[in-house]
This record gives structure tokens, sequence and C-alpha cells, in this order.
């Protein structure tokens, strides 16, 4: 499959998780956007999980945006 712009990788996955999991997945995104934490902590939270793809590099892209966005398709 070709995602030009990531979105429908995003939504291939998330077809394929359980619901149980969804919710997980909701309530980490509604801590990481809550505003508690700044860019380069959000960052340095999501190069610790196993995710396969990155919002950014180097200091390129918003991790913010990006996890907004990403929680944005759970709905």
């Amino acid at each position: 499959m070709f995602f030009p712009d990531g979105t429908g990788l995003i939504e291939d996955a998330i077809s394929n998780t359980p619901k149980n999991d969804l919710i997980a997945i909701k309530r980490f995104l509604d801590e990481l956007t809550s505003g508690k934490y700044d860019e380069a902590q959000l960052r340095i939270i999501w190069r610790s999980t196993n995710a396969e793809i990155s919002p950014f590099r180097g200091q390129e892209g918003s991790c913010t945006d990006f996890l907004r966005g990403l929680r944005s398709l759970l709905e």
C-alpha cells in the first residue's frame, strides 16, 4: 500500500486495532496533548515508544501537531 501523507497508514493501523487498545491509545494521546508537556518533552516521550513512524526529523516538524492530528483520527 502507498500512503503519501501517512494518514492512510494510520487509518489502516487503527482499523486493525482492538477497541480496548484504541481506548488506551486515546488516553495516552489525550495525556500527551493536554498541555503538560512541551515540544522537547513530547519528542523524548515519542522516541521512547516503539512506534514505527516519526512525526519529525531532528528539529523539523511539530510533534504536538502530529499527536493532535493522530488523536483526531481516533474519533
